[in-house]
């Protein structure tokens, strides 16, 4: 809306300096730069702040996902180790293996116990692949 309002006023002037003399030109071509400068501020603003609020979600999707290992006693290795094998089982799922067969590349982390490297990809698919979550059943 703001860069809408902006042009409007660059093309305003535009127009008026076609009616006048050659001082007027260069005032408004200084408007007209100065209008795409704070169009450019304004988009680079947008920029920042959405890059900014999917860093924090995906810091908050994080920070879950490992509260959720920790409470289960889950946990393994650091946390961006645990994050990362998360990814891993989304991978595997939509790649087409059943949640017992991912499950079965995380027995390792579990010292072979079946049953918690399950639980694992049950936490994982809700925070990281969703999508996956009707294989969980069955």
């Amino acid at each position: 809306m703001k860069k809408l309002v902006i042009a409007v006023l660059a093309a305003s002037a535009l127009v008026l300096a076609g009616c006048s003399d050659s001082d007027t030109q260069s005032t408004t071509d200084s408007a007209t730069n100065a209008a795409n400068n704070a169009a450019d501020d304004i988009g680079s603003a947008a920029s920042k702040a959405a890059d900014s609020a999917g860093n924090a979600a995906s810091d908050t999707r994080d920070a879950g996902f490992i509260a959720v290992l920790a409470a289960a006693s889950l946990k393994f290795g650091d946390d961006k180790d645990m994050v990362d094998e998360a990814k891993d089982v989304c991978e595997d799922l939509k790649g087409g293996k059943t949640a017992a067969e991912a499950a079965d590349s995380v027995k390792d982390k579990y010292d072979g116990d079946a049953g918690k490297a399950l639980n694992f990809v049950r936490s994982a698919v809700p925070a990281y692949c969703a999508t996956e979550v009707g294989k969980l059943v069955g």
